[in-house]
């Protein structure tokens, strides 16, 4: 009898022997679950049900160009980012389509917590379509994602906070989820998330966490990024619940008391904004988002018909309609521009509250031959249509870009504007494409010119409604090198009373809008930068609350040292400020004592911060001396 058995296991093991082999060029995450198995034999000559197999689970690593022997029967999956292979009772080994790939990999990609650094509500709703259900929160709002994931929005719809909770870990003890290691137990469809998140995770606990206990583990600031994560027994995240009256949902917050990981992120709000720029939104089927629109669309009205009746257009120049959204049809103030732009805060323009300022410009404007124009849409919490000949070219929230192809001959161009923040800040630029350089074509081009002195003058934004700053060049006997950062699209214009010799002029392009003009020969050499620096001062403001020590800017000598270190050179003279109209160019000169001062500065604000982190975590044994 145990002869036969040892047979039966014997043919059992030969019949589901099957092999995956990892033929890609990355290791895969194989997960094996072999369940109980069973089947009728005759025991002494009695049918019964014998057990054939027992209950295991095999988690492995599987190497390029190994392989995963099946000995049993169950489902195994093995997957990384290029590749998903399965295997299930049917007895088959699968490699999933393109189609079936490109929606596991969005999932798994949910959980690339990194990826929601600078990031906002519109981006969650065009990659993953509308949340699941929200809340108010006295923060902003509340977010479910999907049943395992939430998301806290701040006020502006920006990602502060970010919950990963209950069957993400799939844990049937919760001290499985009290670990140093639980991002990478964090489970999707009850798969755990692949090799290359687990990497790109690994990142948030790499240094040591700041408190360890029974029921928390919290790291502070892991990352730049990042400003804490922590891994939470109990408490660990709040409920949405939902109730339905009269077939109207609402939702509510409540407390509830399974573990979660929460991670904060740090908000900055000049990152936030240059990324915004250049990221490619991806629709979905349910998405809100507007850029789904197919370009161009013939408009089927525009904000003329209603204030602009008379059609009066200049030619070559806009001709501008201000209004009050809350009373459209009645027009506050109009003038003749060159630009489509406006600046002010509050309701410093013909006295209209930021939030509900609404704005019309009308021109038309002759090209001498077929021409590709780009259109740089600068702006902050509102939405801009743009329509030619009738046609929309573009319609979108935030910050954006378009190419348009005009043909020989006049071409009418309107611009409709929605402000909705209580700051206004748009400008509309219209050129030429201009061909755009690395740093490492500025360092080359730098160092053709090895006696010119190196002059940075930088803002934040333009104080002007024309988005305009004008620096004033200082007398100089030695050629000067100037270097201009802004964080918001500026218009340079150079003022040079006293002829000095310009060697070049480096200014950050990165999809804004923006130029610069002014007193300089048209040889001069002018380089459009794909890169961000937006220094606009070199004191640093900081403070110690609980648990942080924090600062508003970073130390002087190290947005000197940055700036020399992206650039290759010295910098001679400084001129900055947040908000500025005019720049003496330079306001100041970075000498040695100036060095030295900064130095002092860094050095004080490292004593300040340890004796932060003394006071906000002191030494069980030695609290008391």
């Amino acid at each position: 009898m145990k002869k036969i058995l040892i047979l039966f296991v014997l043919l059992c093991t030969s019949l589901f022997s099957k092999e995956i082999t990892n033929s890609t060029t990355e290791p895969m995450l194989c997960i094996a679950n072999y369940p109980v198995q069973y089947a009728k034999q005759k025991v002494n000559n009695i049918l019964q049900r014998v057990q054939t197999q027992e209950s295991s689970y095999i988690e492995m690593v599987l190497e390029p160009k190994k392989s995963f022997n099946i000995t049993k029967k169950g489902s195994v999956s093995c997957y990384n980012e290029l590749q998903k292979i399965s295997y299930s009772a049917n007895d088959a080994i699968i490699t999933i389509n393109d189609r079936q790939m490109k929606h596991f990999l969005k999932e798994q990609e949910r959980y690339d917590l990194l990826s929601y650094v600078d990031e906002d509500k519109l981006y969650i709703e065009s990659k993953y379509g509308k949340l699941t259900a929200c809340a108010n929160d006295k923060k902003g709002e509340y977010c479910q994602l999907n049943n395992q994931l939430d998301i806290l929005f701040n006020q502006e719809g920006r990602i502060q906070k970010l919950y990963i909770y209950g069957n993400a870990f799939n844990n049937r003890q919760k001290q499985a989820l009290l670990a140093k290691d639980a991002l990478n137990k964090i489970n999707i469809n009850s798969e755990k998330i692949g090799l290359w998140l687990q990497k790109k995770n690994s990142v948030l606990t790499k240094k040591k966490p700041l408190i360890t206990m029974d029921n928390v583990i919290i790291w502070k600031n892991p990352t730049p990024r990042v400003r804490s994560l922590s891994i939470i027994a109990k408490y660990g995240h709040k409920m949405i619940q939902r109730s339905y009256r009269e077939k109207e949902q609402t939702s509510t917050l409540r407390e509830d008391t399974i573990g979660a990981i929460e991670i904060e992120y740090v908000l900055d709000d000049e990152s936030y904004k240059d990324h915004i720029k250049t990221r490619v939104l991806t629709p979905t089927r349910n998405s809100r988002n507007p850029t789904q629109k197919r370009f161009p669309y013939k408009a089927k009205t525009t904000w003329g018909r209603y204030l602009n009746p008379k059609d009066s257009i200049p030619k070559n120049s806009f001709k501008a309609f201000y209004i009050n959204t809350n009373n459209p049809k009645k027009v506050i103030a109009s003038e003749t521009v060159k630009q489509a732009s406006v600046n002010y805060v509050s309701s410093r323009f013909h006295k209209i509250k930021s939030e509900d300022f609404g704005a019309y410009w009308v021109g038309k404007f002759t090209y001498e031959k077929e021409m590709t124009m780009h259109f740089i849409i600068s702006q902050g919490w509102s939405k801009t249509r743009i329509i030619v000949d009738g046609m929309v070219i573009y319609e979108g929230e935030h910050e954006g870009n378009v190419d348009f192809t005009f043909k020989k001959g006049t071409h009418k161009i309107e611009v409709e504007y929605i402000n909705n923040w209580h700051t206004t800040d748009f400008l509309l630029s219209i050129k030429a494409k201009i061909k755009k350089y690395s740093i490492e074509d500025a360092k080359k081009f730098i160092r053709q010119y090895p006696k010119a002195k190196m002059m940075y003058a930088g803002a934040y934004e333009s104080k002007n409604k024309d988005q305009s700053i004008t620096l004033q060049l200082a007398k100089s006997k030695d050629p000067i090198l100037l270097i201009l950062g802004s964080a918001r699209s500026i218009n340079w214009i150079i003022k040079n009373p006293y002829n000095v010799k310009i060697a070049g002029i480096v200014y950050n392009a990165n999809n804004r809008g923006g130029d610069v003009k002014g007193e300089f020969p048209e040889k001069t050499k002018v380089l459009a930068v794909k890169a961000h620096f937006s220094y606009y001062t070199l004191k640093s403001s900081c403070s110690c609350h609980g648990m942080t020590f924090h600062c508003e800017n970073q130390a002087g000598l190290k947005t000197i040292t940055n700036l020399e270190h992206l650039f290759g050179k010295k910098v001679f003279g400084w001129s900055a400020k947040y908000s500025a109209a005019t720049l003496l160019v330079p306001s100041e000169l970075i000498t040695s004592a100036r060095r030295s001062k900064l130095a002092e500065e860094e050095a004080l604000l490292t004593k300040q911060r340890a004796m932060c982190n003394k006071k906000s975590h002191p030494d069980f044994e030695r609290i008391f001396e």
